[in-house]
């Protein structure tokens, strides 16, 4: 209990040392971290609920922007959600938003506050779950500090957006249905609005569930209805969460006429964008000395995580365990990023934060004990200790 008490302690420290970095250079208003210009068709709306709100330069507008306004307007119902230049990007993952709204209490002036608190929070929740999540299945609690020493969530932390919250939604779930729990089907449906990638958690663990109980009939000869049962009420229950998500994009075309993961720029032919984009940064290498700075910030990051994800999926393609099946399509959604996406150090870092965690805990991760002659097979993580949800 004290390791993931230190990786959370780690990721405290990690993250106020941030936040005072970026809070100092603007004059100590957290409003700063939203990152909204003067200029933004937002502004109006800001300042008529916030004279105090620090504004920034155009060219330092960032997605906190999105948060802010999603927090403003959570059912893109009121004036907010009209004035966003990506409004169905914002509102396909609002969970951070509707959290920073509920805990801000509805004052304006209140939400910058807010936001900050409640992504530190994530922040320090998601490092102690990681370790916890790293102890039940076999390795040391230590792997907790990935969450402390990776700057993609110490980017979401400083730049208002929801990453923080994706791995805290998705970590927590995936514990509580290791332990059996119920209440995990509601954790796991939260996760999928706080991101695309809190989607495939659930999916993964259907088809964890799926593949065993395919498995399972191979091994008997005869669909094993004993565990048909039980196995049906599992996905179930990992169903609520797309389903919820299903129903609210209906309703997000009805309002915005376009789907949330329709804008371009997102997904694209697995290992396209990666190749595309690590050809475009070789030639910035040589170009001005902005586009060499995103070239020495990109290539090799994305070379590496890219090297990283695809072990992983290879490792995890057998899925033998739920956290691999989670791993392996989350490193599959990855690599097929588009160059847009991966172009922009910022995006990149943040893009592949909970990735490259599922996927590096994967890696490590001890195979499950095989069958032996007159043994019933252990399961992983002591799936089957407890009865079923």
């Amino acid at each position: 209990m004290r390791i993931p008490i230190a990786c959370a302690a780690a990721a405290l420290l990690v993250g106020c040392a941030a936040l005072a970095a970026s809070l100092g250079a603007g004059n100590w208003r957290t409003s700063i971290l939203v990152r909204m210009p003067a200029g933004d068709a937002l502004a109006p709306l800001v300042r008529a609920s916030d004279p105090g709100f620090a504004f920034v330069d155009p060219l330092a507008r960032y997605e906190g922007v999105y948060t802010y306004a999603v927090a403003r307007d959570p059912f893109a119902s009121g004036a907010a959600h009209g004035l966003l230049d990506q409004a169905p990007t914002a509102y396909g993952r609002p969970a951070y938003g509707w959290l920073a709204g509920l805990a801000s209490l509805g004052r304006p002036r209140a939400l910058p506050d807010a936001m900050l608190v409640l992504n530190l929070l994530m922040f320090v929740l998601a490092a102690y779950l990681v370790s916890r999540l790293a102890l039940k299945i076999g390795r040391s609690p230590w792997w907790g500090m990935i969450v402390a020493l990776n700057p993609g969530f110490t980017a979401g932390l400083i730049g208002d957006t929801g990453e923080p919250v994706l791995l805290a939604f998705a970590t927590l779930g995936l514990l509580l249905w290791l332990q059996r729990r119920r209440v995990a089907a509601a954790v796991l449906a939260a996760g999928c609005f706080a991101g695309e990638m809190g989607l495939l958690v659930p999916v993964g663990l259907a088809l964890y569930e799926a593949v065993q109980l395919a498995r399972d009939a191979r091994s008997t000869g005869e669909p094993p209805l004993g565990q048909a049962r039980p196995a049906a009420r599992r996905l179930a229950l990992l169903a609520v969460g797309p389903v919820l998500y299903g129903l609210w994009t209906l309703y997000l075309h009805a309002r915005l006429g376009s789907w949330p993961l329709s804008e371009p720029g997102g997904l694209g032919r697995p290992l396209a964008g990666v190749a595309e984009t690590a050809g475009r940064a070789a030639v910035f290498a040589f170009g001005d000395y902005y586009q060499a700075e995103i070239s020495n910030a990109v290539t090799p990051i994305l070379i590496v995580v890219a090297v990283l994800l695809a072990l992983g999926a290879v490792r995890s393609a057998r899925v033998q365990t739920p956290y691999q099946a989670i791993a392996l399509l989350m490193a599959l959604a990855t690599l097929s990023l588009a160059r847009p996406l991966l172009l922009d150090p910022r995006s990149l870092y943040r893009a592949v934060a909970t990735p490259v965690t599922f996927v590096a805990l994967a890696l490590l991760a001890p195979e499950p004990a095989r069958q032996t002659a007159g043994k019933a097979p252990r399961s992983p993580a002591g799936l089957r200790s407890r009865s079923a949800p």
